[in-house]
């Protein structure tokens, strides 16, 4: 905090360009929200209990690289006056020794912060291709529904990496082999072709082929619009400047329909692997 908050003022932001970038990083505009002044709501914000852990480090790591590209003269003993570029660098920038100590204790605690996280996610990959179970299906569900009220935008998020990892566990189960940038589209129809569940699959001899051909058909469609949603309104996509997020019943919608197909589809390749 105290590399960034100057008396009250955030680096050279002004109330606009400070909402502005925070709501872009992560989706709040900050000052808005807790009414404060800049620093006094930024202190807010990376206090709150009820914001993201994952949001507080990315905004955190946004201003650490705004301050290294406007504020280089107060960190680098070797830039002077002559050195100062308008647009590039805040004005009446100054060497500080103080501020320098800061930058470097901060840069440090980000990279420790990065190289744990890089491992944790290294390590949530290996489980969810080795260790893939009904029981890691449920949890991943119930965590899934926990966030609906209180993180709607995870929670959409979550519905559409699940479907993924779902997908990719059975074909690697299968020994099919699938390409890394294939999008949710061609996955999820990759997998419902080889577990043959699709219209072309059904037996015609069925009383009930039709119906079973149409919920088979949409089982596509539905998958295709959890991932359109995905990519405007999940995680991981950086937000403009009065971005509104869905409400949770729309999360909900998500998240069972993610859910339905999840233990639809791993419930008939287990079916299929014991048959």
């Amino acid at each position: 905090m105290g590399l960034f908050n100057r008396d009250g003022y955030v680096l050279d932001f002004s109330n606009a360009r400070f909402d502005t970038f925070t709501a872009k990083c992560v989706g709040t505009a900050i000052q808005a929200k807790y009414k404060l002044s800049k620093g006094k709501s930024l202190r807010e914000y990376l206090y709150d209990p009820g914001v993201k852990e994952n949001e507080k480090w990315k905004l955190v790591t946004d201003l650490l690289e705004y301050y290294e590209q406007k504020y280089e003269q107060e960190y680098n003993p070797e830039l002077g006056a002559d050195d100062y570029v308008p647009g590039v660098h805040a004005f009446g920038v100054e060497f500080n020794k103080g501020y320098r100590n800061l930058y470097f204790k901060c840069k440090k605690l980000l990279i420790e912060h990065n190289k744990i996280r890089t491992s944790c996610i290294a390590q949530s990959d290996l489980i969810k291709k080795n260790l893939f179970t009904s029981a890691y299906l449920k949890n991943e569900i119930d965590l899934m529904i926990s966030e609906i009220q209180s993180n709607p935008t995870d929670a959409i998020g979550k519905s559409k990496e699940l479907i993924e990892s779902c997908c990719k566990t059975i074909l690697s189960e299968m020994h099919v082999d699938y390409d890394k940038k294939w999008d949710l589209s061609i996955l999820t129809n990759k997998t419902l072709d080889l577990l043959k569940l699709t219209p072309k699959t059904i037996d015609g001899n069925s009383p009930v082929s039709s119906q079973l051909k149409a919920i088979c058909g949409n089982l596509r469609g539905i998958v295709t619009k959890i991932a359109e949603i995905r990519n405007v309104y999940g995680s991981g996509h950086g937000k403009g400047d009065g971005f509104k997020g869905l409400e949770a019943r729309h999360a909900r919608l998500a998240v069972d329909c993610s859910a339905t197909f999840c233990e639809f589809i791993w419930s008939t390749w287990k079916q299929q692997k014991q048959g």
